[in-house]
This record gives C-alpha cells, sequence and structure tokens, in this order.
C-alpha cells in the first residue's frame, strides 16, 4: 500500500528544486525481452540514477533493482510491450549509490515490439508503513477512495483522541 504526501506552508527553494527533480521525466530503452537488456538511456535518468552512459548500456535492468524493486511486475510491464501494450506502475529501483526511488513508470513499446522505452518520474508515494513513522505525532491514514474512511491510526492518535485501542 502506498500513500501520497502533500507539504504545507511556504515553499523553500529546496522544495522547489525537490519539485523539480521529481517532475524530470527520466526514460530507458530495453529490449523486450529477458534479460532486458538497457539499449538507450536519457540524459535525466544519468542524472538521476547516478551513472554514465557507458557504465550503464548494455548492462541489464537487474544493474538497477534491488530487494524492493517487484521485479516480476517490471518484467510483467516490459513484456506486455513486447504485445503492443502500455503499462504502468509503481516500482522501486536503485540508484548507483543503492539509494532506493520510489519512481511512477510507464512502460510503452515501440514500432517493432522489440524494444520497450521505460519513462519514469519520481514518486511522492511512500509505504504505509514509513508515514507512520513518527509515533508521538497523532496521525491517521485515510482512504482517498469514496467513502473515505480511516485506514490506520497510531498509538498517539488513539490516546489524543481517547478511542480505545481495541476499536
Amino acid at each position: 500500500q502506498f500513500l501520497t504526501t502533500f507539504a504545507e506552508g511556504p515553499q523553500s527553494f529546496s522544495m522547489h528544486a525537490s519539485h523539480i527533480e521529481r517532475c524530470a521525466i527520466a526514460s530507458l530503452e530495453v529490449t523486450a525481452c529477458e534479460p532486458f537488456r538497457i539499449q538507450r538511456v536519457s540524459r535525466e535518468f544519468l542524472r538521476l540514477f547516478g551513472f554514465a552512459r557507458e557504465e550503464i548500456t548494455g548492462r541489464t535492468l537487474r544493474l538497477i533493482c534491488g530487494p524492493v524493486s517487484g521485479v516480476k511486475t517490471l518484467a510483467a510491464m516490459i513484456l506486455n510491450s513486447s504485445q503492443g501494450k502500455e503499462s504502468k506502475g509503481l516500482i522501486c529501483l536503485y540508484a548507483s549509490t543503492g539509494k532506493k526511488m520510489l519512481l511512477r513508470v510507464h512502460s510503452k513499446p515501440n514500432w517493432s515490439l522489440k524494444i520497450c522505452k521505460l519513462r519514469m518520474v519520481l514518486s511522492d508515494a511512500e509505504p504505509v508503513e514509513d508515514a507512520c513513522e513518527f509515533e508521538n505525532y497523532p496521525s491517521a491514514i485515510i482512504s482517498a477512495l469514496v467513502p473515505f474512511q480511516i485506514v490506520h491510526v497510531n498509538r498517539a492518535f488513539q490516546q489524543n483522541f481517547s478511542l480505545s485501542l481495541d476499536a
């Protein structure tokens, strides 16, 4: 499960720079069959992931995958492109430094169906567990779907609003 967080208040320059980075579209082209070899990468991809073009071209996608990458989901998105279908999803990939990044990924086939183009932007979604990390601060997670039900509250929220821990 993922949720989107929103910042409030005056935006500082650093928040603005972060927003610009989050909106930059990184792209790469990979073979549409395993082992998914990287054929081309954009400058934005190189900047975001911290690789030099010669370090990544010709390598497999495993280079940017890690323990929580959802490799099966990514593979399914690429294989769908070999059948002429587009896919979208949230995928966790890793920079050259090992930094974990959650990205919104859009896979798109090219005209020959032998190459898949992956376009990606940083996502502001975060795992629900991470969103509840601040146990001393009352917090609640509310579904974005109608009827907007409360999905989770932390202990501080329950105590602050005198709710039963069993509720």
